[in-house]
Parts: structure tokens; sequence; C-alpha cells
């Protein structure tokens, strides 16, 4: 009884500070696929290939340049009541949970947070959040499923 206790304790002081960010692997996969279309966008510029193959080439290495910022950059650190929030092209903002009106999840499995009705970040599904959830949780902060967001938006308009 007394270890379960401890535990217990040892989970919520490490759960005071962590780090919630992407698989580092997909950050390395889209920078390497980034950097063979650049290859292949500057070898089909220099062997003068047809213009829709350059277009597209340009398109898909600035994609895939796109998401490798957005995976190694973007990151949420929660630091006891604080959240620091550094975005896709890396602007750091500070939230506190005391300011969070409400956690949505959509039918796609991502995670919104929001302050007021305006959403300050959004965990993608394949991204482990149960940390912050238990936080929103204890901090009596609601957490509600799609479809009751949506019933709730349809009676306040």
């Amino acid at each position: 009884m007394k270890n379960r206790r401890n535990q217990i304790q040892n989970r919520r002081e490490l759960s005071s500070h962590y780090v919630i960010r992407s698989e580092r692997y997909l950050g390395r996969l889209f920078a390497f696929f980034g950097i063979c279309s650049t290859g292949l966008l500057i070898y089909s510029m220099i062997i003068k290939e047809a213009l829709w193959a350059i277009l597209f080439l340009l398109f898909v290495s600035i994609a895939m340049t796109i998401a490798a910022l957005n995976i190694g950059l973007w990151k949420v650190e929660v630091n006891d009541m604080e959240i620091v929030y550094r975005s896709t092209f890396g602007r750091v903002r500070t939230y506190y949970f005391g300011d969070i009106t409400k956690g949505v999840y959509k039918k796609s499995g991502a995670f919104r947070v929001y302050i007021g009705e305006k959403r300050i970040f959004t965990f993608d599904d394949n991204m482990d959040n149960s940390l912050f959830i238990e936080q929103m949780n204890r901090l009596h902060i609601p957490v509600w499923r799609y479809s009751f967001y949506l019933k709730m938006k349809k009676k306040s308009k």
C-alpha cells in the first residue's frame, strides 16, 4: 500500500515537467526526402526537364522541408502550471493552465487546446499527450469529445 502511494507521488512529481513533441525519426525521414527531392529538382533544372516536372519537384521539396521543420521545431513543454509552446516556425508563446478553458478531441483523433474560443495548439493523434490530459483532468478543465463539442457549438449559436 505504501509502495503504491510512493509510485503515485513519484509520477506526479515527474509529470510536473515534461515535453511533448513529434517522433524524431519522422523529422529525419522528411529531411532525407526533402534533400533527395531538392537534388532531383536541381538535376531536372540542369538537364532542362519539362516545366511540369520542375514545378512538381519544387512543390515536393517545399512540402518535405516544411514537414521536417514542423516535426523538428514544434513542441510543448510543461513546467508545473506553465506551458511553453514553440510553433513550427520557432515562435515561442507561454500559456498557463489557469487560462485554458477546454480541450477537444477531433474526429481525426487530434486533441485541440482552447483559451476561450481561440485554439492555442493541437496535438496530433500520433503524439503521447496523456500527461497533459491527466493534468487538465486534475485541474478540472473540461475535456470534450468531438460530438459533444458540436452539440455545444450549435447551442451557442
